[in-house]
């Protein structure tokens, strides 16, 4: 019997895109030894400059200039603007088939949207061959709408109904919720986490992350959850933000403040964490909720991470905070009202996607007629 050969896609502009792809994939190794499985950043093999291009400006939108990239990325969801989203697509596609063509898989599953429109740009006779794509936001941009894919894979009831608006076929459209990294799904001693980190058991532990990139206004978060009333100690993530992990380490804090780059053992601190403060990306929101912890939504992006945040408050596993005011006064209230970050936890468990990578592996072998 021929071995099947799945080939799996995602950029390097961000980290959660890797992660989402990876996470699956490995899964699907365990359970199903005897397929050939690749991962590949095709963008960043082909067109190092352009993706590298890309990475370099979402940085720089992120830190510099949120408004203007909120008003593209809106301006992107109208159908009409299909045009100006293709041109960067239609440029890759070549190398894109060369690839696949030798590679010659069953099947292809696609966690970001630029590769699943290069994909679906090719046509019957080019590509021969089932696409699955992986939304990896609760807010879905039209973009990943294309017409070759098969089955959507989706984090929420939300994601399929915001899909759906925009033009999707619901019947392509699988809920399945969003996969991490295995390790995030073994949940840990708290007592032995905090312990290990070197923090004190009977403080609540806020860890602020910006993402592996490090990015946000996260530094302003931490000064204002340094100058609160209440007792609190803080882990600090700067990720691969060099500049600013050593800018934090030289500084001097109020409360008992602990500065980190990139960390591997970023499970283990999440361990020990009472509330999460960050962005609202995709992969970031299913690690969190992999570890049950109640979050505070603040210095991401005012597009898919603010309708991220907006779709968490609205399922009560955490809050928005617009402003550094705002930011201390909601994090008082989780403090002070252990019975808050209860019902918190509560509803993350009731929304969890632990089984994602089993979800969508399902899908998989439903395509594949395994």
């Amino acid at each position: 019997m021929k071995k099947k050969r799945i080939l799996f896609l995602y950029e390097l502009v961000g980290f959660g895109h890797k992660q989402i792809a990876n996470a699956t994939a490995k899964r699907l190794k365990e359970k199903h030894p005897e397929f050939i499985i690749k991962s590949e950043d095709l963008g960043g093999k082909y067109y190092p400059f352009v993706i590298g291009s890309m990475r370099i400006g979402y940085s720089l939108f992120v830190q510099n200039a949120s408004g203007l990239y909120n008003y593209l990325y809106h301006k992107g969801t109208n159908r009409k603007s299909r045009f100006f989203l293709n041109l960067p697509t239609s440029i890759v596609k070549e190398k894109f088939k060369e690839f696949i063509q030798d590679f010659n898989p069953d099947l292809i599953v696609s966690a970001y949207a630029l590769d699943t429109s290069a994909v679906s740009l090719l046509d019957d006779k080019e590509l021969k061959t089932k696409l699955i794509a992986i939304a990896t936001d609760f807010f879905v941009h039209s973009y990943y709408i294309s017409k070759n894919v098969d089955k959507y894979c989706v984090a929420s009831k939300f994601s399929k109904r915001v899909m759906v608006d925009s033009g999707a076929d619901p019947k392509k459209i699988e809920i399945t919720g969003l996969p991490v990294t295995k390790k995030f799904l073994i949940k840990g001693n708290k007592q032995k986490a905090k312990r290990k980190f070197g923090f004190s058991q009977d403080k609540t532990l806020i860890l602020i992350v910006g993402g592996g990139l490090g990015l946000g206004r996260i530094e302003k978060a931490l000064e204002t959850l340094d100058s609160i009333d209440e007792e609190v100690q803080i882990a600090f993530v700067a990720g691969k933000n060099e500049n600013l992990y050593k800018k934090l380490t030289r500084k001097k804090f109020r409360k008992n403040v602990k500065i980190y780059g990139f960390i591997k053992d970023l499970d283990s601190l999440m361990d020990a964490a009472d509330i999460y403060v960050g962005r609202a990306g995709g992969n970031g929101i299913s690690e969190v909720f992999a570890k049950r912890i109640p979050m505070i939504y603040f210095g991401g992006l005012p597009s898919q991470e603010r309708a991220n945040a907006e779709y968490l408050e609205s399922i009560k596993v955490g809050f928005i905070a617009k402003t550094p005011k705002k930011l201390k006064e909601v994090a008082s209230r989780m403090i002070n009202k252990k019975e808050l970050l209860i019902n918190m936890k509560k509803n993350i468990q009731k929304n969890n996607m632990d089984k994602a990578s089993d979800n969508i592996i399902k899908v998989i072998e439903k395509e594949l007629n395994f």
